[in-house]
């Protein structure tokens, strides 16, 4: 699956590379594959856990993994090996993900961040070309491609579709959708539906906080709601009604 700048899970940071006193022609983009939509990093796993990242271009490119905290602003205590490194064209590599921090907190899950920044090679200089000020040049855009990395505590184990149904409360008020997620876990959405029309925006709710939804054009107080979630595999659960109160 390839994670340009996916619409609910990632987030696109863009370094532009500008020569001075060039005409610009063109722009190439440059990003990477990864071979999960997020990672599930359990605390009695030993070892730490691994995804694997993939150059689909013609040409080597140097990959630089980071993890940041859920704010995508502060840094994040993991270690990810290796930390930059070369990756030749239609070639892999597997990033080790080990986390360094203190204990964290048991009673829930906690979100960071998986960036994986694929950085442009850079151009040999053509002595002929630079004494021609009427050469062109590319923009190169580098894409950092980020998912959920998701920190689970031992004691909470695995989940499933039946366990997050009754950890989430839902009820109309003041014409929204309110919904309180009382479980430990990290409600990921692929979609709720209110009269089987969309509600747009939707992302994810963290443990023991609340959401509201408006209603989408067509839907009204007190219809139907069914909801759908992302499972550890990035896969989508079936739908599922919401038990209103």
């Amino acid at each position: 699956m390839r994670f340009t700048q996916p619409s609910l899970f990632s987030t696109t940071l863009l370094s532009l590379f500008a020569i001075s006193n060039v005409a610009i022609s063109a722009s190439q983009t440059y990003s990477v594959t990864l071979n999960s939509s997020r990672v599930i990093y359990k605390e009695s796993q030993k070892g730490g856990s691994t995804i694997t990242v993939k150059n689909e271009h013609d040409f080597p490119i140097l990959i630089q993994p980071t993890v940041i905290a859920e704010d995508k602003k502060a840094s994040a205590p993991f270690a990810v090996t290796p930390p930059l490194f070369r990756l030749n064209g239609k070639q892999d590599n597997t990033l080790r993900i080990v986390y360094i921090g203190k204990t964290q907190a048991a009673e829930r899950e906690h979100l960071y961040w998986l960036c994986v920044k694929a950085i442009p090679p850079v151009e040999e200089d053509d002595d002929n070309a630079a004494k021609n000020d009427a050469v062109s040049s590319n923009i190169q855009i580098s894409v950092n491609n980020c998912i959920k990395l998701l920190y689970r505590p031992k004691n909470l184990g695995g989940q499933n579709q039946d366990s997050l149904a009754k950890g989430l409360d839902w009820e109309w008020r003041e014409g929204k959708l309110q919904l309180k997620n009382t479980s430990p876990y990290y409600v990921n959405f692929s979609s709720i539906k209110i009269d089987g029309v969309i509600v747009p925006d939707v992302s994810y709710v963290a443990p023991f906080a609340s959401a509201q939804f408006s209603l989408p054009e067509g839907a009204k107080v007190g219809g139907k709601v069914t909801w759908q979630s992302i499972n550890d595999f990035g896969g989508q659960s079936v739908p599922a009604d919401a038990v209103i109160r």
